[in-house]
């Protein structure tokens, strides 16, 4: 026993010399190093099951605030918040475990939290399933990698293409140029043979033609009567997003 006691005191001391300027709650530690050594195991004899510090709530309203600022910015990407999704994750399922203490609630507490578990996993399906259809911007690049044989191609990529899609890793091509300038003037794109562009109209007005149109998510389409053929109700709407476009006269040249 009074070995215990030594590597306990040995422990407050090292932790006082080493981190002096300690907050309070750093204190549970020394708790939780005194249940550890008097009983081994976690089990009903530990004093400091639960540490009654507000750092929880600091770091939940942090992820909170986050997902705000995020949520107000005009640029909204998914990937921004994501950094708050275990954090939201470990609440639910710290709350899920309280409650299935009471008595009283637990199979109410375990059947509701095994179907939303599974509402969670069917909507992630749809929406992975959906959001297959918002990249038409880098299924415009492997078109275009498709459709042109050429080996003297500049290809410029306008905004909207990249954020849908478009990356370095598609850019197959080690003797093509691809070019993600932005704010050219309309002349400018004279000085490429491709395009990847949402605006074709103003580029068929200076020397481009359209090769290619690549279709992408535009909505969510209802219809009930698709369940009578055996169908799903609910179907992804598409629309032409992005036009692939080649310079008249490097048309007329390979020609």
């Amino acid at each position: 026993m009074r070995l215990l006691d030594f590597a306990l005191a040995t422990a407050v001391v090292l932790s006082a010399v080493c981190a002096p300027y300690t907050k309070v709650e750093e204190s549970f530690f020394m708790q939780a190093v005194h249940d550890i050594l008097k009983w081994g195991r976690v089990n009903n004899n530990y004093d400091h099951l639960e540490f009654p510090d507000s750092r929880s709530a600091r770091l939940a309203m942090s992820c909170f605030a986050a997902v705000g600022v995020f949520s107000a910015n005009a640029h909204k990407e998914w990937r921004f918040i994501l950094p708050a999704v275990p954090i939201f994750n470990m609440y639910a399922g710290i709350g899920v475990s309280k409650l299935y203490q009471v008595a009283r609630i637990r199979q109410l507490v375990a059947l509701t939290a095994t179907l939303a578990a599974a509402l969670s996993l069917v909507i992630a399906a749809t929406m992975t399933f959906i959001s297959s259809y918002n990249y038409p911007g880098g299924h415009a690049l492997a078109l275009l990698h498709a459709i042109e044989p050429s080996s003297n191609v500049s290809v410029h990529i306008d905004t909207f293409s990249a954020m849908t899609g478009v990356c370095r890793f598609g850019q197959l091509r080690a003797d093509w140029v691809y070019d993600k300038s932005e704010g050219l003037d309309l002349d400018q794109f004279g000085n490429f043979t491709h395009l990847l562009t949402s605006d074709p109209k103003s580029h068929m007005k200076h020397g481009f033609d359209i090769i290619g149109t690549q279709y992408g998510y535009s909505g969510i389409q209802l219809d009930y009567k698709q369940t009578l053929a055996g169908q799903l109700p609910i179907s992804v709407r598409q629309e032409p997003l992005v036009w692939i476009m080649r310079r008249v006269a490097t048309l007329d040249l390979n020609e």
